[in-house]
């Protein structure tokens, strides 16, 4: 079993020598480093310079190509069995690679998530992802992952959090163009349908870090909206007719009341009315996805065993 590590980056020469170096210190199996390039100057490719070339194999692209463009360039060279994606400004655990092979030993899956700590510039901790059945890992099979996703049951998550099966993401067509809020997620969604999906719940095995000039938040509202909600009318295709159409409206619509929450915390007043306007005047059963959304932000771990059923444990 080999691991690519792949790291994208754009115009962060400092935090990309830390998510390298971070990635250098894996223990105990064998793997390889990536890093592609879209900056608009040579600082990172200065930054990166001391790194032995057979343990860090660097790509600048001779133009910007995009951010699916260049994680799909990582793709297509990894030599490793998966592909572990790391941001450039995050940084994994020293244990990573190590428990997803362990984890593999007992399931082979399309994709493996793992659990990740958000921390602050100074390296304070502000939280860590929520665990399910303190911390017993688990697989869930691909005829369950379109019904569990489309349910808000299955934390497939960023690139950070994710390894990717390489040969079934580049037969499933890699990252894709459009959706720019959740093509990460997507492709999460599309290999655990194809071929299960591991959760390490253990412990966090990366780091986040929090500061303003993540890509995310840039992002406009109705764009976080419609890509979330394009990626739930595909889950509902693949949830093998596991609900009745109804609720995937209701689903929809609770899209729209958690970018709501999201939106008050962020102090993004404005967006936040925008977003309880759309529910208030959706016909969508507003009052349920309410309540279920309740649910699923305040008592995750009670709406999480509620589809118990679905998963397989294990240590």
């Amino acid at each position: 079993m080999k691991f690519t590590i792949a790291i994208p980056t754009f115009n962060r020469p400092d935090l990309v020598v830390k998510s390298v170096e971070s990635a250098l210190k894996q223990s105990k199996v064998p793997f390889e480093v990536l890093v592609h390039d879209n900056s608009t100057g040579d600082d990172t490719e200065r930054a990166l310079s001391h790194f032995p070339k057979d343990l860090v194999r660097y790509h600048r692209h001779s133009n910007n190509i995009g951010i699916a463009g260049n994680w799909n360039s990582l793709i297509d060279v990894a030599q490793g069995d998966y592909i572990k994606f790391l941001n450039d400004d995050d940084q994994l655990d020293i244990d990573c690679l190590a428990d997803a092979e362990k984890a593999l030993g007992v399931y082979e899956a399309g994709v493996i998530t793992c659990r990740a700590n958000y921390v602050t510039t100074e390296g304070s901790i502000i939280k860590a992802d929520a665990r399910i059945r303190s911390g017993q890992n688990y697989f869930v099979s691909g005829e369950s992952c379109g019904y569990l996703w489309l349910k808000s049951a299955l934390p497939v998550r960023t690139p950070t959090h994710s390894f990717y099966h390489t040969q079934t993401a580049l037969k499933l067509g890699r990252f894709t163009e459009s959706g720019d809020y959740t093509r990460d997620v997507f492709l999460a969604l599309r290999l655990a349908v194809a071929k299960g999906a591991l959760f390490l719940e253990e412990k966090p095995l990366a780091s986040f870090l929090i500061h303003p000039g993540q890509d995310t938040n840039k992002i406009p509202l109705q764009v976080r909206v419609d890509d979330q909600n394009d990626v739930k009318r595909w889950a509902y295709d693949h949830c093998n007719k596991m609900i009745p159409r109804s609720e995937l409206d209701v689903e929809l619509n609770a899209v729209v009341l958690r970018e709501a929450l999201l939106m008050i915390k962020c102090e993004r007043w404005s967006d936040a009315l925008h977003c309880f306007s759309s529910a208030i005047h959706s016909p969508r059963g507003t009052s349920v996805a309410a309540w279920r959304l309740l649910q699923r932000e305040v008592f995750p771990g009670n709406y999480y065993a509620k589809f118990d059923q679905f998963r397989a444990y294990f240590d």
